[in-house]
């Protein structure tokens, strides 16, 4: 546990700052809208192979998710957001049966944050298409509960979904939360 002074605690903006990163967050937006409208793959593998892409994304997890403050405010005490090891769950649906062995063709998974944006994940299908006025509904779908750390995070960047992605090798944490 840290004691947290007020005077050490730095805005998001600061911390991007630090670790130099003004360029990635400068361009991280349009290289998630490719990978959210687009479904681009080549996208997500930009942000995951850079680890500044990585930090970036980590640093906006743990300010949007965890903290859950402005990008404005001096919220953030670096040594608490470079040492936090707390479990953290994240969520995954589809449709159908869900098969924990199920194998992936890439090496990582979309997850949401938020259980409230788990439904728009599992129960409807078209997912990509979740601002249509009316999404068709699965007859069986699954929702998974996954338990990562902080470092787990290859990517996030939040425009309402709560998305981030992660290794597909923590699959192997997920517990089954509902099946229909």
């Amino acid at each position: 546990m840290y004691i947290i002074k007020e005077s050490n605690l730095l805005s998001p903006h600061d911390i991007v700052k630090y670790y130099n990163l003004e360029d990635e967050l400068d361009n991280l937006n349009d290289i998630w809208i490719k990978w959210h409208n687009n479904n681009s793959i080549s996208a997500i593998e930009k942000l995951i192979k850079s680890t500044k892409y990585r930090q970036l994304c980590k640093l906006l997890f743990y300010v949007d998710e965890i903290l859950s403050v402005k990008y404005s405010d001096k919220a953030v005490d670096l040594n608490a957001f470079e040492n936090y090891n707390r479990d953290i769950i994240v969520y995954r649906g589809g449709s159908g049966i869900f098969d924990k062995s199920y194998s992936m063709p890439r090496k990582w998974i979309s997850v949401t944050a938020s259980k409230d944006r788990l439904n728009t994940f599992s129960v409807y299908s078209g997912t990509h298409t979740s601002s249509a006025y009316m999404l068709d509904k699965n007859e069986h779908y699954w929702q998974i509960e996954i338990k990562i750390k902080l470092n787990d995070i290859l990517a996030y960047y939040d425009v309402g979904d709560h998305e981030a992605i992660v290794s597909s090798d923590n699959l192997k944490n997920a517990k089954l939360i509902k099946q229909t």
